[in-house]
């Protein structure tokens, strides 16, 4: 399976209303909605991607396991921040590099699944279900720290 090598940032959309309108991303987030587990299971038309997790802690910190670069697991930690009354995801990794983009957001009503527009030139949906992170995808780890220059993070 070819890795498709993506860069995304933070979720959110403005308007004059200050982002209470129906974006058709489902409902606003909160830090308790969007806090748990999830795998990305699609990401715009593109059937070719990496296996990505995200954890999203109430305490506003995420864990980002990606398999896109290499044979195990990247490993990556950072906080985030819910803005626009739950329409926009941005974040800044442990390092202090901003995601690459921001993300206009939304949930469905049985809190399962988590949409994710990126904010950038490209527009991309990216679709994560709520479900645990596999311990082999933990254990799976060969990074911890931050990547080279040459290398781009999920978020």
């Amino acid at each position: 399976m070819a890795m498709m090598v993506v860069a995304m940032t933070s979720c959110g959309g403005s308007n004059e209303n200050g982002g209470n309108e129906d974006t058709g991303l489902g409902e606003a987030l909160t830090v308790n909605t969007l806090a748990g587990e999830w795998h990305l299971t699609s990401w715009g038309a593109n059937d070719e991607i990496g296996d990505v997790y995200i954890s999203f802690a109430a305490d506003g910190t995420f864990d980002l396991y990606q398999l896109v670069y290499h044979a195990g697991y990247d490993h990556y930690t950072g906080r985030y921040s819910l803005e626009r009354d739950g329409r926009l995801l941005t974040g800044v990794y442990s390092d202090n590099v901003p995601w690459a983009t921001s993300y206009a957001c939304g949930i469905n009503a049985a809190g399962t699944t988590l949409n994710m527009l990126s904010q950038n030139n490209e527009s991309v949906l990216s679709v994560y279900t709520k479900t645990s992170i596999p311990d082999d995808v933990k254990n799976g780890v060969i990074t911890k720290a931050a990547a080279g220059e040459d290398e781009v993070r999920w978020l």
